[in-house]
């Protein structure tokens, strides 16, 4: 899954936000059509929104480091694992991990 494809998914699965309601995540006037999410896969400001969105839906974030890779969980209330992710990219392990744990 390409990192624009990851932001979308996010934005539409886990924050909630519509395609004609997003707000672009240019600073200044852009010409993206409307397509652009926040790059909640490669800034940890906006992965961490995630992290907080899937606790108010009652998750529980875990994360450790496997060798090079970030790995990140969630689970649920009676810890059972709802969703994994593992990359180079604590950011991309989030992501990973939420709309796994939402799908």
């Amino acid at each position: 899954m390409k990192l624009e494809e990851i932001n979308k998914a996010i934005a539409e699965k886990v924050m909630g936000i519509k395609h004609l309601d997003h707000v672009c995540a240019c600073e200044m006037m852009c010409h993206c059509g409307g397509k652009r999410f926040p790059s909640y896969a490669t800034d940890i400001s906006y992965a961490w929104q995630v992290v907080e969105k899937m606790r108010e839906k009652g998750f529980k974030p875990k994360m450790w480091a496997d060798g090079d890779d970030y790995v990140f969980a969630f689970f649920s209330s009676s810890f059972e694992c709802k969703g994994m992710g593992q990359s180079l990219s604590p950011e991309t392990a989030i992501c990973l991990a939420a709309l796994k744990a939402v799908s």
